[in-house]
């Protein structure tokens, strides 16, 4: 007797003879400010962090490097959300270093309907050596 080889038929099968493209996990974030005000805010911050440096005593900072604190906005406190665009943990870019990180907690005050409640707001801190 001659067997047949089975070749069973998919159902739908023209599905899947198009490639497969993963679906998204939502709506893109909102960002917090706009390009311009986030290019003011950090061009500011980094004028006072100057200015704070060079008002120091001399004795009171290290000659060649300075340790900074870089706080993330909270809503972008997920691993994910990591500024490896500043610097990487296997080279050094900018001229920045990362030396350590920790969860930085705050306390807010809401009044709600004339009900005071507080709610905690976590962010990520780096630490930096500049």
């Amino acid at each position: 007797m001659n067997e047949k080889k089975r070749r069973p038929m998919l159902y739908n099968g023209q599905a899947y003879s198009k490639s497969v493209t993963k679906g998204g996990g939502g709506p893109d974030k909102a960002m917090p400010y706009s390009f311009d005000e986030a290019k003011e805010n950090i061009l500011s911050q980094i004028e006072e962090t100057r200015d704070a440096i060079r008002q120091m005593p001399s004795d009171s900072r290290m000659p060649n490097e300075i340790i900074l604190s870089l706080t993330l906005h909270p809503d972008f406190s997920a691993k994910s959300y990591y500024p490896d665009t500043l610097f990487d943990s296997s080279q050094v870019k900018f001229g920045f270093e990362e030396i350590g990180s920790r969860i930085q907690r705050k306390e807010q005050v809401l009044d709600i309907d004339g009900e005071k409640k507080t709610q905690t707001i976590s962010s990520k801190m780096f630490f930096l050596r500049a």
